[in-house]
């Protein structure tokens, strides 16, 4: 494909971005947070948090994302299609969740682990925990990457209506 040209194949950046979500939410951050001697204190903290959302989203919803792509991409006629909804969405909610389980859960987790080995596994979850002032700053740092996750749904969002319009403006002009 030369540089430049238009990527024709949307649906397969979602396939792509699930099977790297797999690997890191369910394969790596799932076997960190199931090791015995680890799951034994942490579970219930912000790395499950972090395993379940990189797991559960990266994989199973950009897996969606890339069926319902492909629906979009199978309805929509030829000179309607337009992929910069999509490629915007995948990159969006990639780019989000990237920031949301680095700036936020991940370092949120390690420090609930941390307390808990040195204080007990009540001390990590208090709200005495949570109130202080590096844990308040690792809560509002999750929205660092909420913003690109929510742009990226409204994104698609709109390209989705706009190319089921085109859709149901394409099979009105068949002949009944």
């Amino acid at each position: 494909m030369p540089f430049g040209s238009v990527f024709r194949h949307s649906p397969l950046l979602f396939i792509l971005g699930s099977s790297f979500w797999n690997f890191v939410g369910g394969g790596v951050l799932g076997f960190f947070i199931n090791i015995p001697v680890i799951n034994y204190f942490e579970h219930g903290t912000y790395l499950t948090v972090a395993h379940a959302h990189a797991a559960t989203f990266g994989t199973f919803g950009l897996l969606a994302l890339g069926l319902c792509t492909h629906i979009l991409r199978v309805v929509s006629p030829e000179v309607a299609w337009e992929p910069g909804w999509f490629q915007a969405t995948f990159w969006l909610t990639n780019i989000g969740l990237v920031v949301m389980t680095v700036a936020s859960l991940l370092p949120l987790g390690f420090s609930q682990l941390r307390t808990v080995y040195a204080e007990g596994y009540d001390a990590a979850r208090s709200p005495e925990f949570y109130e202080r002032p590096r844990n308040k700053r690792l809560l509002w740092a999750r929205s660092l990457g909420d913003v690109p996750m929510i742009l990226g749904a409204t994104t698609f969002a709109l390209g989705a209506i706009r190319h089921l319009l085109a859709a149901r403006n394409d099979a009105e002009k068949l002949p009944a």
